[in-house]
């Protein structure tokens, strides 16, 4: 019977992996559950039944225990995280508010304002509200910006949908507690008063525009805090062309450079073990706080602490796990990042590396060119592949000439930030350090003609869309075809071609 149980066994233990789809599961079945969809249902409950069957034969009953608790957990936290993102909104048109902005979008012919501390007739509302606001019929100028305090009259007003067609929820509308959207044409600005991050962050604008031109300014700041309210429309349409629009987003990428930069200064000031983790953990935070605690640099921050902890513990960095132990802290505080896309794109990458970068890799170990390069196209191929699912899901289309463009881009874009990231932060202190910047300009020039050049001569691979169910069954395949699956030879190409056949049926249900 053990050895029937060894040549039955597929994956190695790792709890944090059953705790991680534990979650999954409870979202998925208690989200689905709640607006019918049987087949996707019935769909679920087989895979964990499955893994529940399997944990029964390899008398594992510990993988019982784990995916059962944390199912209940996470069909218990998303239970609640809904119930509490339920508004009862009225008709409120014609009437006066006064809210203060937190966010600002600008949508071209209008601005979009998310509002926090609503007051409607000097009643306070219990959610947030997106305010469009057209000013081309407003005479002057009025200077918004985060924090800004501002009274409108609601001119229009609509309920936004909490959840789309397939039963999934819209992920913007309940991070920002959104209930309602509003119109409005005209405002008055009560209070420009801005907060800490605000001002911490214009300063670091206006130190970049010291050394920088506009364009280019305005790109390496949203690469470097996430915020494209200012971006070149044109430029980041051409980022998207080209494949390479992860970089003008906070990622694990922009995460990584900074822990190297970190890292690097604590070699030089001899500071190693818990000192050097004491030190760089809230420095880490702190920039989260400036990126607005996006999931793709929890992820990656949550990612870089448990790497330089683990060999302080002994213990050896497993990337599965780490990967597992972000997710499911995620999930925990904020379960709606499942089906979010910024998160999908951020653990999708992460995997494919995890999962696919060793199997290239070895593909070209004969392959007579550097390392560096077979590297790069490696990483650049299995990010690709891996977020091939969640780019059609949500956009219906992907960028094959991502693969190349991101192995000449990434390295010079890498040095850029880095060296940007410097000189901004000690720009705080010494402002005129700024000015350097001019130097680098001239690169930042080549590097976005280099883009625009690029996404006009390409053009996009449109791909038939897929539902949700879908592009869980595509990470599932990619395990099966990964390192982590022990079957080798025909065992391991059977199983990939059998969750194919399940992924190919579930595409032509659609």
């Amino acid at each position: 019977m053990e050895n029937l149980r060894q040549k039955l066994k597929i994956f190695n233990y790792r709890p944090l992996v059953l705790v991680f789809l534990g979650l999954i599961f409870g979202i998925l079945v208690k989200n689905f559950v709640s607006h019918k969809t049987a087949i996707t249902i019935t769909s679920i409950v087989l895979i964990v039944a499955i893994i529940l069957f399997y944990s029964i034969l390899h008398k594992k009953f510990k993988y019982f225990i784990i995916l059962g608790l944390t199912f209940i957990i996470g069909f218990g936290i998303y239970s609640g995280y809904i119930n509490t993102h339920k508004h009862k909104v009225t008709d409120m048109i014609d009437k006066t508010a006064v809210g203060t902005v937190v966010s600002i979008t600008n949508y071209g012919d209008c601005l979009g304002l998310i509002l926090e501390d609503i007051k409607v007739n000097d009643k306070k509302l219990d959610y947030n509200v997106k305010l469009y606001y057209n000013n081309t019929y407003q005479d002057g100028y009025i200077e918004l910006g985060v924090g800004s305090k501002i009274e409108f009259i609601i001119m229009g007003q609509e309920i936004p949908a909490q959840f789309n067609e397939e039963g999934l929820p819209h992920t913007y509308n309940f991070k920002n507690n959104i209930g309602a959207e509003f119109t409005t044409y005209e405002i008055t600005l009560l209070d420009s008063k801005s907060n800490v991050r605000t001002s911490f962050l214009d300063k670091i604008r206006n130190n970049l525009r010291l050394g920088l031109n506009n364009l280019n300014g305005e790109m390496i700041y949203s690469a470097m805090f996430g915020d494209k309210s200012e971006l070149n429309h044109e430029l980041y349409d051409a980022y998207k062309t080209s494949g390479v629009a992860h970089l003008l987003a906070v990622s694990g990428l922009h995460v990584g450079l900074v822990v190297v930069l970190l890292n690097f200064i604590m070699k030089k000031f001899h500071i190693k073990g818990w000192w050097r983790v004491l030190i760089i953990s809230p420095l880490l935070v702190g920039y989260a706080y400036l990126c607005g605690f996006s999931y793709s640099i929890i992820r990656a921050s949550i990612m870089a602490l448990v790497l330089m902890i683990a060999p302080l513990l002994f213990s050896e960095y497993d990337l599965l796990s780490s990967i597992c132990f972000a997710g499911s802290l995620i999930l925990l505080i904020d379960p709606i990042a499942l089906f979010d896309l910024s998160a999908l794109l951020s653990f999708g990458c992460v995997l494919g590396i995890a999962m696919l970068y060793p199997i290239f890799k070895h593909w070209l170990h004969k392959v007579p060119i550097k390392e560096v390069i077979k590297d790069s196209f490696s990483i650049s191929l299995a990010t690709v592949i891996s977020t091939f699912a969640v780019m059609t899901y949500f956009f219906g289309y992907i960028q094959p000439i991502g693969i190349l463009s991101n192995i000449i881009i990434i390295p010079i874009f890498s040095i850029l930030f880095m060296l940007t990231f410097v000189v901004a932060m000690l720009s705080l202190i010494l402002p005129f350090i700024s000015y350097t910047l001019i130097l680098i300009n001239p690169l930042f020039e080549w590097l976005n003609w280099f883009i625009i050049f690029i996404s006009n001569h390409t053009k996009s691979m449109i791909i038939p869309n897929i539902n949700f169910l879908s592009v869980l069954l595509f990470f599932v395949l990619l395990a099966f075809a990964s390192k982590f699956n022990l079957k080798k030879g025909f065992t391991k190409i059977n199983m990939v071609m059998v969750c194919s056949c399940f992924l190919a049926i579930q595409v032509a249900l659609i």
